[in-house]
């Protein structure tokens, strides 16, 4: 092609047939390079499903992993703990973020994912179903009682009326309690009704949804606008919480475990935190991300199905979990087992914990995601715990130390997520004119363009820019930053010139 070149700003640009090494640095779009799902994260029955499910559903690996992980937490928060050294103890309640845009079968994954725990409570609801039938009928009998003695105490003579007296409070100093169906997983639930539902399932439950609705209900959807962090903080962390009900006493937890699973599109990621508390208390610090490529565009349609042996064997891990009861102390209190590190596995968690030390100094990997990075050295060791369970699902853990590999199956976990969350962090600081930028990026991308024309990025991007002037910032953006340089073509044929654009021969090595 003849060209002119042009910047811009209307200043001359580089000539018609610069080479590679005319073009200046790229100042990058990414905070960082997406990472790659690490095949050898999971083992055994997890890590087969989590592949099948992959496989069968053309879905990126990342939220058929994260689902797993979080659906292992559900299963062991609350049985289990883990210490990684004497005196630091961490439950294993997880919170899982692998964001992906509608259309990308987020549901099917879910269902497939989650559908052993819907199976045990089906199963535990109907096992209980009698059983809560006459205590029903028991207890109904007993209000009635109580009721008919309350009207005879106070027509009673003074002389009758200490044994009525004594009869009531006898009645309603033991009251009848009806047990409960188990409920374990949640969607979008307020915090009253979270706390509740926890209080009557041994102060544990899991938020498992493929939408983000859970932020908004966090930041005040039903409190007037005023976040509702304490329950969810405290859920994490397993400490003592207080939730306030308007017309019934409050709820008092002293462990309380909260797990969650969740798929919101990208977009929601980006307004997180600045919603009132949520990066400054430290909500957004205890999740671990990820935003996969979607495979939308370059899935083969074709259908897979899981295959049932790893299907059965997947169930089985996670129903042995689930089945698994906490221990009792010397009190008779319910007490969770303690998992133990083996010494190999301590000095590579130990390693780590003071690797992301360093790397939070000034200037370092992690120094504007101080709050997130704290955290990561205990998510690594509630990863392993859960991982360590799902491989000794079918004996008693708690009597197995955490081996090397599990904690370096971790470690591949969290190198992963570290990844990731550089990702989220600048997602969420992102102005509007990057996020154009980007989308533009990722079509030049997806079409391997080395030269492309105003008009043709218009055509397959109305959709997210409905006016071609709207093109103009992401496009400045991108020649500013190295990526585009603007050539101006010399008329062919009738009708107006449309802009033409080159791409840096760097970034498209390997393209053809």
């Amino acid at each position: 092609m003849s060209a002119t070149v042009q910047s811009f700003d209307g200043q001359p640009g580089f000539s018609g047939n610069n080479s590679a090494q005319d073009w200046p640095p790229i100042v990058p779009l990414e905070a960082t390079e997406m990472p790659e799902f690490p095949s050898d994260a999971f083992s055994g029955s997890i890590g087969d499903m989590v592949d099948a499910v992959a496989k069968a559903t053309e879905t990126p690996a990342e939220l058929a992993g994260s689902f797993a992980l979080a659906i292992l937490s559900t299963a062991c928060q609350k049985r289990f703990i883990v210490q990684p050294e004497q005196g630091y103890t961490e439950p294993l309640s997880l919170w899982m973020v692998s964001a992906l845009p509608p259309g990308n079968r987020k549901t099917s994954v879910q269902q497939k994912i989650v559908a052993p725990m819907a199976d045990w409570e089906r199963e535990q609801s109907k096992v209980l179903d009698e059983e809560i039938k006459q205590a029903k009928s028991k207890k109904a009998t007993q209000e009635a009682r109580i009721s008919e003695l309350r009207k005879k105490a106070a027509r009673a003579k003074s002389e009758d009326y200490p044994a009525i007296q004594a009869e009531l409070e006898d009645l309603e100093a033991s009251p009848i309690s009806v047990p409960t169906s188990p409920r374990i997983v949640a969607q979008d639930v307020t915090p009253e009704h979270l706390g509740e539902m926890m209080a009557e399932n041994d102060e544990r439950m899991a938020i498992i949804s493929d939408e983000g609705g859970i932020f908004e209900t966090i930041g005040g959807r039903y409190s007037g606008g005023i976040p509702n962090l304490d329950l969810f903080l405290q859920s994490h962390s397993g400490s003592f919480v207080r939730v306030d009900r308007r017309s019934r006493s409050a709820i008092h937890m002293e462990a309380p475990a909260l797990t969650m699973g969740l798929s919101p599109q990208p977009e929601v990621l980006r307004g997180l935190s600045a919603k009132d508390g949520f990066r400054g208390r430290g909500l957004l610090a205890r999740f671990l991300f990820s935003v996969p490529k979607s495979n939308i565009g370059f899935r083969s349609l074709r259908q897979q199905p899981v295959p049932e042996s790893v299907k059965e064997a997947y169930h089985t891990t996670i129903r042995n979990l689930l089945d698994i009861r906490p221990g009792i102390d010397d009190s008779g209190q319910q007490q969770p087992y303690t998992l133990n590190l083996s010494n190999s596995a301590y000095s590579d968690w130990k390693a780590f914990q003071k690797q992301t030390e360093i790397q939070m100094q000034p200037n370092q990997r992690f120094q504007h995601v101080q709050d997130w990075a704290s955290k990561l050295p205990g998510a690594v060791a509630r990863i392993a715990g859960v991982l360590h369970c799902a491989e000794h699902s079918g004996s008693e853990p708690w009597k197995k130390l955490i081996s090397q590999q599990t904690m370096r199956q971790a470690l591949v976990l969290a190198e992963m997520f570290a990844q990731y969350a550089l990702i989220v962090f600048d997602l969420m600081g992102m102005d509007d004119d990057i996020s154009a930028a980007r989308k533009v990026w990722s079509w030049i991308e997806s079409n391997k363009a080395q030269e492309f024309t105003k008009r043709e990025c218009y055509r397959d991007l109305r959709g997210i820019f409905p006016k071609v002037a709207q093109l103009a910032q992401p496009l400045t953006l991108l020649f500013e930053r190295g990526y585009i340089l603007r050539v101006e073509d010399k008329q062919s044929g009738p009708g107006r010139k449309s802009e033409v654009y080159q791409v840096n021969p760097n970034l498209v090595e390997g393209w053809s």
